[in-house]
């Protein structure tokens, strides 16, 4: 392939000055539809689906934002009270902290604990995790390992990255061309 490129005769397209800053208006306007049309429903499928099986799921909504001329953005996020702080612990993760007894006499738990929704892997499978390991306790504290941090809006933005990057193309390709 590398020589057909050698060979290949390269003709130079020249626009007139101020082309592209006056299909701007255009570009801007069909590139807020994409994101808030096509886009926002791709993201919006994608946390879906991680959260298939789960007993308590989040809803997602979303908001568009357009800073005039040099920032779009669209932001889908996880509502619901306990839900959201659910797929906030899961998704970011919980650091390993110290719990200490206050109602009981004894604080038992244990120690391991394999997911079940893992990114890039099994999504949406009904039911807990498997426990594993040693039974911990504790009369008055015990050391909590936390919760491994699965980074589910990482993996999503990594799969649909280049279909993304892609429509953000096309349309400025089409409104440079009408």
């Amino acid at each position: 392939m590398a020589s057909r490129l050698k060979n290949a005769t390269i003709i130079p397209i020249y626009l007139p000055a101020g082309y592209i800053t006056r299909k701007w208006d255009r570009i801007e306007k069909d590139l807020a539809v994409y994101l808030k049309g096509p886009v926002k429903e791709l993201i919006r499928n994608w946390l879906y689906l991680t959260v298939t099986g789960w007993r308590n799921k989040p809803f997602f909504r979303s908001t568009f934002t357009f800073y005039g001329g040099s920032f779009m953005s669209i932001y889908v996020y996880p509502v619901g009270g306990f839900n959201r702080m659910k797929w906030v612990y899961i998704s970011r993760g919980v650091a390993g902290h110290q719990i200490y007894a206050r109602r009981a006499p004894y604080l038992i738990y244990q120690q391991g604990y394999r997911a079940r929704t893992q990114p890039g892997g099994r999504w949406g499978i009904s039911g807990g995790g498997l426990y594993y390991g040693p039974v911990v306790k504790g009369r008055t504290s015990v050391w909590w390992p936390g919760i491994e941090a699965r980074d589910f809006e990482g993996f999503i933005v990594n799969k649909i990255h280049k279909q993304v990057v892609l429509g953000v193309k096309t349309i400025i390709v089409k409104a440079v061309l009408k």
